[in-house]
């Protein structure tokens, strides 16, 4: 299962979840069949949004703190990593990835 760690640097800008894995990992598929998201452990009182490409702090789908974690899955190869994006509400958070394919 790959993994990473990024950051997110500038907060209230919304991140592409695949462009940030792609930087590091270039030949990676747009969609995956487990998605594993963990607001990192050193983040503080920091949050961090999940939903859409239009995410923000008032329009998310999943918010994390240090330490909490959410997983996508699904019986195919179809969650979506161009899909979502991800936003802080503090300058240098960290976000912990982990994806896994059929």
């Amino acid at each position: 299962m790959p993994a990473l760690t990024v950051t997110l640097t500038t907060h209230g800008t919304v991140y592409n979840l695949w462009t940030l894995i792609k930087a590091t990992f270039p030949n990676a598929d747009g969609a995956c069949r487990e998605l594993n998201l963990l607001g990192d452990p050193g983040n503080g009182a920091a949050k961090i949004f999940v939903g859409g490409n239009n995410v923000s702090s008032s329009n998310f789908g999943v918010q994390l703190i240090a330490s909490q974690s959410q997983t996508y899955r699904s019986n195919l190869n179809n969650v979506s990593l161009g899909n979502k994006g991800v936003v802080s509400d503090t300058d240098g958070s960290k976000l912990d990835v982990e994806w896994s394919y059929a």
